[in-house]
C-alpha cells in the first residue's frame, strides 16, 4: 500500500474518531441531565456527574481548539509558501516542519482522553447508585 493511502486512511480514522467524541460528549451531557435531582433551583447534580459534565464540556472545547488551531497553522503555512510562487497556478512540493502538527495531535489526544474520563465517571456514579 502506497504512503498517501496511509495518510488517507489516518485522516479518515481521526475524522471519524473525533465525530465519535463530539456525539459521546453530548450524549454524556444528557445523560447527566436525565440523573439530575430536583426541579428549579432544587435541582443539585452529584459531584460525580458534575465531573462527568465538566469532561464532556471540556472535551468538546478541545474539539473545537483542535479544529480551529489546525487551521490557523496550516493556514498560515499555506499563506506563506504562496506567496513565495511566480505564477499562482504553480502547485510546487513543499515540506512542513512536523512539530506544525503538534498542537493539532495534542488537543486531538485531549479531547479523546477527556470524553473516556468522562464516561469513567458516569460509570462509577452508575455503580455507585446500583450497589447503594
Amino acid at each position: 500500500m502506497k504512503l498517501s493511502e496511509y495518510k488517507k486512511d489516518y485522516d479518515a480514522l481521526t475524522a471519524k474518531a473525533s465525530d465519535v467524541a463530539r456525539h459521546l460528549s453530548f450524549a454524556g451531557i444528557a445523560i447527566v441531565w436525565i440523573f439530575k435531582s430536583g426541579e428549579g433551583p432544587e435541582t443539585t447534580v452529584p459531584k460525580l456527574l458534575l465531573l462527568g459534565l465538566g469532561l464532556f464540556a471540556a472535551s468538546l472545547f478541545f474539539d473545537l481548539l483542535h479544529y480551529v488551531i489546525a487551521s490557523v497553522v496550516w493556514g498560515n503555512f499555506h499563506r506563506k509558501q504562496e506567496k513565495h510562487l511566480t505564477n499562482p497556478a504553480d502547485d510546487p512540493d513543499v515540506t512542513a516542519p512536523a512539530y506544525y502538527n503538534w498542537p493539532a495531535i495534542c488537543l486531538f489526544g485531549l479531547k479523546l482522553v477527556a470524553v473516556l474520563a468522562g464516561y469513567v465517571c458516569l460509570v462509577c456514579f452508575l455503580a455507585e447508585a446500583w450497589v447503594a
